[in-house]
């Protein structure tokens, strides 16, 4: 319910970005994976300017091993770069996460025949949920302990960050302060 909650809350995409990182990143501890780590980029620094081939990677030492394009936008504003992004970072494919749920799978299908290269859109939700769905309680924790730090960091407003924790609080997934 949380994660819906930020998703609904306006963010200019940084809820959506840093909460699939930190979900990822989550899921690369508890899979205890050597050499396997999840890189996000700042929330405005560009894919150029950061060298990156999206959002968000999974890195196997220095290879990409997955990309990840995430968007508050329509998926179809990732699409248009995806082969190129593809083809320039020599990726096995790239994942655009976006909301995609209320579009019918055949309209997706036949916006994706054409390309080439491999490339899947992921609900932004659903694939949120699917993601927590798999991690045990302590990394579920981990997740939202890396979240603030995404947030705090990766992003200048902290009105958002403040958000974040007044949402913690409203689900009750902070701990009492101490005696």
């Amino acid at each position: 319910m949380l994660i819906q909650e930020l998703f609904k809350a306006g963010s200019g995409g940084a809820y959506e970005q840093f909460v699939i990182a930190a979900l990822l990143h989550a899921l690369i501890e508890q899979s205890a994976l050597d050499g396997v780590r999840v890189e996000t980029k700042t929330l405005n620094a560009s894919d150029r300017s950061s060298r990156a081939p999206g959002d968000i990677q999974i890195l196997s030492g220095n290879r990409v091993i997955e990309a990840y394009e995430v968007t508050a936008n329509s998926w179809r504003t990732k699409l248009v770069g995806a082969g190129k992004t593809i083809k320039d970072h020599d990726l096995p494919r790239l994942n655009i996460i976006a909301k995609a749920d209320s579009e019918p799978l055949a309209a997706i299908l036949a916006e994706l025949t054409p390309t080439t290269e491999d490339v899947a859109i992921l609900d932004i939700g659903h694939y949120a949920s699917a993601l927590v769905s798999t991690l045990t309680r302590p990394f579920r924790a981990a997740a939202l302990g890396r979240l603030y730090e995404y947030l705090d960091r990766y992003q200048p407003d902290v009105a958002l960050v403040n958000s974040y924790v007044d949402s913690l609080s409203r689900h009750q997934l902070t701990v009492p302060p101490g005696p």
